[in-house]
């Protein structure tokens, strides 16, 4: 039997037979604490109301004692096969398990995967299709506490053996994943939560501010080439600003003039720095910050800093930060003069290349790390949420 559910109401379809079973899913209660720790926010109200429509659908199975493969639909997925020939498929499986997830792996390279559903096992992924083996209905039961979207639910409970679940490689459906009304109503609901987040305490970000301009006016003095980098320059390029979710701030050059810039800013005594090793690259890199600050137990530098990250030459023609990147030194000459907060610094000549390789998809979603660097913790899971920008890679306004 297949179930779709759409527009709010549940179908099922036997045979050449589609009827509606309920048109009236509304909100159920569910456990709101648990995704606002996770994610620093409530649910969206259709998330809660397409797991509601999933629940009624389970509940349906086990009360009509539907033993068969049951197909669950979300909107507007198109089978490619008829009920009968998937079945053919799903009975050659053994039978030891409770859902299938039919990752379309066979398409991954021509169909582009939208983000803000789980990624998982390398996939993008929605609940918009899964099979469950109707006669182990009651595997489902794990499911049946509303506290996250039911995608991120039934992996979670995929992971720690709560369900016995296949992921297989088939071409058995056809999607639209960007007109998904759960997609574009939880992009939204995102966004707005994203508008909130701010990590910034004013007093902080306004120090942060101060060493930037300090670092950006000494350098423009020593006729150095200090580039904005990393989360720094991506708020620069796609906000006009510094993001208020990433609490430091990033800047880079080239290898043979940081010592000219360290030895002016030891002379002045206006400001201390450390040198720190990446521990991904094993690179060194640079951290500026107030005496006076604040001070984290464990660490040998104070709240707010500023990094200066460095451009090691490889060969004529190539540039290896010291976090990892390799870029072409024409994507940084000439730089571009920019002002942030007042502080004269370069924007490189070919950002949006650096960018993409830093933030694929950068000019397409926001992604939102949990990392504090105040805290030096984790404050919330990631959020991803999708973005229409212009043809330079500013946001548009979505409201």
């Amino acid at each position: 039997m297949i179930f779709q559910i759409k527009e709010g109401a549940v179908y099922s379809t036997s045979g050449n037979e589609t009827v509606k079973i309920s048109s009236d899913i509304t909100e159920s209660p569910y456990n709101q604490n648990f995704h606002k720790d996770k994610y620093g926010f409530e649910m969206s109200p259709t998330d809660i109301k397409n797991y509601a429509a999933h629940i009624f659908i389970w509940d349906y199975i086990l009360k009509n004692d539907i033993t068969t493969p049951c197909i669950i639909l979300e909107n507007d997925v198109k089978l490619k096969h008829t009920y009968e020939e998937l079945c053919t498929d799903i009975n050659s499986l053994d039978n030891e398990w409770d859902l299938i997830i039919p990752y379309n792996k066979l398409q991954e390279d021509t169909i582009p995967r939208n983000e803000i559903f789980p990624s998982r096992l390398g996939y993008y992924w929605g609940s918009y299709i899964y099979v469950i083996n109707g006669e182990k209905i009651t595997s489902m039961d794990c499911l049946k506490s509303i506290k996250q979207p039911i995608d991120e639910e039934i992996l979670e409970c995929s992971f720690n053996n709560s369900l016995k679940t296949l992921v297989i490689d088939t071409g058995w459906f056809e999607y639209d994943e960007v007109n998904c009304p759960v997609y574009k109503s939880r992009g939204s609901f995102f966004i707005e939560k994203i508008k909130k987040i701010n990590l910034w305490e004013e007093r902080h970000k306004e120090q942060a501010v101060e060493i930037l301009k300090y670092l950006g006016e000494k350098a423009k003095e020593l006729d150095l080439s200090l580039f904005a980098h990393a989360g720094t320059l991506l708020g620069i390029i796609r906000h006009d600003d510094i993001m208020p979710w990433d609490d430091d701030i990033d800047l880079c050059m080239d290898e043979n003039e940081i010592e000219l810039l360290l030895r002016a800013v030891e002379n002045d005594n206006m400001i201390k720095f450390t040198k720190r090793i990446w521990h991904k690259t094993r690179s060194e890199y640079y951290k500026f910050f107030y005496k006076d600050g604040e001070y984290k137990e464990g660490y040998d530098y104070t709240f707010p800093f500023v990094d200066i990250w460095l451009l090691f030459r490889r060969g004529e023609n190539l540039y290896m930060t010291s976090d990892g990147y390799e870029v072409l030194t024409t994507d940084y000459f000439p730089g571009k003069a920019y002002e942030l907060y007042k502080a004269p610094i370069l924007v490189p000549h070919n950002h949006e290349s650096i960018l993409q390789k830093m933030y694929k998809n950068w000019d397409k979603y926001i992604k939102v790390f949990s990392w504090s660097h105040r805290k030096k913790e984790n404050c919330i899971d990631s959020i991803i949420a999708p973005i229409h920008t212009d043809g330079k890679g500013r946001i548009i306004n979505q409201n």
